[in-house]
């Protein structure tokens, strides 16, 4: 289900985290064309918050689509997402603890 060895990486912080998750993602969300499905790298459950993490780098998230990733983000959180965070894909496969670390402390945080 892992498209790449960085997402594996996060995929075992996130086990190690003890968090509850769902990688790689797809959920129908209402756009401005109508109802339409769209994929979250990991769609993450903590306390009752619920937040995405997306690994960002090639080939699935080049910087040509970062308006695009950011429109797609902008859904989510209409969807009642609390958090969207993009991460660089080398900085997760060399630092997976760190950036799950991060992303929780972030999903922590009050709206």
């Amino acid at each position: 289900r892992y498209r790449s060895v960085s997402e594996v990486k996060i995929a075992d912080a996130l086990d190690l985290a003890g968090v509850w998750f769902l990688p790689n993602c797809t959920g129908r969300l209402s756009t401005p064309n109508g109802r339409r499905n769209r994929e979250a790298d990991f769609l993450v459950c903590k306390d009752g918050r619920w937040g995405i993490l997306e690994v960002d780098g090639e080939p699935f998230h080049p910087p040509t689509r970062t308006t695009q990733d950011h429109d797609r983000d902008r859904l989510f959180y209409d969807a009642g997402i609390h958090l969207v965070q993009h991460f660089d894909a080398t900085r997760c496969y060399n630092e997976p603890t760190n950036v799950v670390t991060r992303f929780l402390q972030l999903l922590a945080k009050p709206r």
